[in-house]
């Protein structure tokens, strides 16, 4: 589980470079966001809002997304989203487990980190969920991802 995280993190500072490494291809924009995918994935959904990817044998898959709000976001506010998203990947499983960190308030960002297996389907996702604190000159900027794959 922590080689893919490392590799996803890897592609995502890759994508806030100047300009992609040499194993990265198509840029694509979510929200004010900018992504490389790696070499051989596939868009297979892209707009403003969301992009989702599959890599070329089609076991991996990641989707990266917007959410807006109309109001000021808490940390309780984002805590219970946290709560009903882990809830929800819980509910998809057949059989097995869900794993993560407790939600985070760190500098001007919320996070929360959390991974799992479906032992019947083979599925292991990893799932990171952020949100960028109001900024009084920016406004609110949300954003989360996540990646899953079967085995």
């Amino acid at each position: 589980m922590a080689s893919m995280f490392k590799r996803i993190w890897s592609n995502l500072i890759d994508s806030w470079t100047a300009g992609p490494s040499i194993h990265l291809q198509q840029r694509f924009q979510v929200g004010s966001a900018s992504f490389f995918l790696p070499f051989g994935w596939q868009p297979l959904k892209n707009s403003q809002e969301i992009l989702t990817a599959c890599s070329a044998d089609g076991t991996q898959r990641a989707t990266i997304s917007v959410v807006h709000f109309e109001s000021e976001v808490t940390f309780d506010c984002f805590k219970a989203l946290c709560e009903k998203r882990l809830k929800i990947e819980k509910q998809e499983l057949a059989e097995g487990h869900v794993e993560s960190d407790p939600p985070d308030a760190g500098g001007d960002t919320y996070s929360q980190l959390f991974s799992g297996r479906d032992n019947q389907n083979g599925r292991v996702f990893l799932g990171y969920l952020s949100l960028k604190a109001p900024r009084v000159d920016h406004g609110l900027r949300r954003g989360g991802w996540r990646e899953s794959h079967r085995t």
